[in-house]
């Protein structure tokens, strides 16, 4: 999947987000249940957040990752959309 492509299945996408007026996006980082019995869950984390990391790279004309408030306020300012990690 591309972040920046738009789709028409309901999922977030940056066409979407930015016609919404979306100027930032939090996303969670989590491993489903079925990758602990095996103790899959850390290697499956670590995927997901290559995952989105590749999307910000993909897409770095138009996203950014921020992660504190000065850099959610510069990048704002620069009209990227933003996403920033909770932790």
């Amino acid at each position: 999947m591309d972040l920046g492509a738009r789709y028409a299945d309901g999922h977030i996408d940056l066409p979407l987000a930015r016609e919404g007026g979306i100027d930032a996006m939090f996303f969670s980082v989590y491993s489903p249940e079925p990758y602990y019995p095996a103790r899959h869950e850390v290697k499956n984390i670590f995927r997901v957040v290559e995952l989105a990391l590749e999307q910000i790279r993909k897409n770095g004309d138009r996203i950014e990752l921020a992660l504190d408030a000065e850099s959610s306020e510069r990048i704002a300012k620069s009209g990227k959309n933003r996403s920033v990690p909770r932790s």
